[in-house]
Formats: structure tokens, C-alpha cells, sequence
């Protein structure tokens, strides 16, 4: 392979590495074209990537981000499934295509920049995808909510019963209306009703007084 091309395909693995959130190196002896084929087809239907890799390159891109500890394992022949996603993909692929045609044989995994072996591969494999988990959630976080509204709307219902009970009653008149406390005030405020009453009482009399002393006026006048 020429420099230049070396360059570019070390880069490309370099971004690939980097931007992966799990990396699964197998060894695929054993698989005839078709069947990597096959493998391919089912890792892409699950957000895989799959790649047969040169060694020596992947080292390379390896030493420049500094993932020494991968180094080791890129012997023989080798086949990289990558995810960006979910990090058991990868390794739930790998094991079920395994277990239908013995092969490949997991490596390793690297997930979070931990390397894992192939039998913590397959327990991670096991695990429920990343779409079953926020789903689990989901139903987890919603099933409090919806009893807390069916007891909401129990009570709601009760007090509308309750309301209904009474109305109905009062329509009947099994239940007494209560008299509304405004029809009393003017009761208590009949004091002040007085008040005009009380100055015209005063007036009056005021004015039989007058009259009283223009008639004493008058007679002290005949006495003259």
C-alpha cells in the first residue's frame, strides 16, 4: 500500500477509535466471504460498523491516540465492530451470529476505556439494548403519574357526587337551605334607622317649645 494511502486509512481508523463509545476486535477465521457479508448486514441493521482491519495500521492509530493497551491484540486475522451508540450492540451481534455459525471468536471489547474480556463480552451482551432501557424507564417514571391522576380523579369524582347529592336534596327538600347571613343585616342596622326618627322627636319638640313661648309672649302682652 502506498505511503499516502497508509496515511489516509491510519487517520480513518484514528477517527473511527475516536469517535467510538465501544470498540470489539474478533478474529473471523473460519468465515468464508458470505458469511462476513452476512455479518456485515446484520451489525449495520443494528447502527454497527464492521471492518476487516490490517493490523500493523491499526497500531498505528492506536499509538497516535494513545490506546497502547489495544496493541497486543491486533494479531491475526481481525475484524473491528464498532458502535457510537449503544455499546452492547456490537457485542449482542457478535455473540448471536456466534452462536449460529461458532464463529467469530470475540477478542476483546473496549468500552469506556476498559478493556473487557470475551467473557464480560458476552455478559454485555445480555444486557437490554439502550432503546429497552429508556422504554423501562419510561414506564417506571409514568406508572407513578398515572395512579397519582386515577386518585386525583377518584376524589374529583366524589366531591362532584357529593355536590350533586346535596342539590338534589334541597331540590327536594329533604335538606334545609341555609338563610343567607345578608338578609339579617339590615336587622342589625335598624339602630341607625332610628337615628332620623329620634331628630325628628327632637325637632318637634323644639318647635312646641317655640310655639309655647310666642304664646307666653302674646298673653304677657293682653296682661298690658
Amino acid at each position: 500500500m502506498p505511503t499516502a494511502q497508509k496515511t489516509a486509512a491510519i487517520e480513518q481508523l484514528r477517527e473511527t477509535f475516536d469517535g467510538a463509545t465501544a470498540i470489539f476486535l474478533a478474529d473471523f477465521t473460519g468465515l468464508n466471504v458470505e458469511k462476513i457479508t452476512d455479518l456485515r448486514r446484520k451489525c449495520r441493521k443494528d447502527g454497527v460498523e464492521l471492518t476487516v482491519i490490517k493490523n500493523t495500521l491499526a497500531i498505528k492509530a492506536c499509538r497516535a491516540l494513545e490506546l497502547e493497551q489495544l496493541e497486543p491484540h491486533f494479531h491475526g486475522p481481525t475484524a473491528m465492530a464498532v458502535s457510537t451508540d449503544d455499546p452492547t450492540s456490537p457485542a449482542r451481534v457478535l455473540i448471536d451470529f456466534r452462536k449460529e455459525h461458532e464463529r467469530p471468536q470475540v477478542k476483546l471489547g473496549f468500552v469506556d476505556g476498559r478493556i473487557l474480556t470475551a467473557a464480560e463480552v458476552e455478559a454485555l451482551a445480555k444486557l437490554p439494548t439502550r432503546d429497552q432501557l429508556i422504554s423501562q424507564v419510561m414506564q417506571l417514571a409514568q406508572a407513578p403519574a398515572s395512579n397519582f391522576v386515577a386518585a386525583l380523579q377518584d376524589v374529583m369524582g366524589k366531591v362532584v357526587r357529593t355536590v350533586d347529592a346535596v342539590r338534589d336534596g334541597m331540590e327536594k327538600g329533604t335538606i334545609a337551605a341555609k338563610e343567607a347571613p345578608a338578609e339579617e343585616a339590615p336587622a342589625e342596622e335598624a339602630p341607625a334607622a332610628e337615628a332620623p326618627a329620634a331628630e325628628a322627636t327632637e325637632e318637634a319638640a323644639g318647635e312646641e317649645a317655640a310655639a309655647g313661648d310666642e304664646e307666653a309672649e302674646s298673653d304677657d302682652k293682653k296682661d298690658e
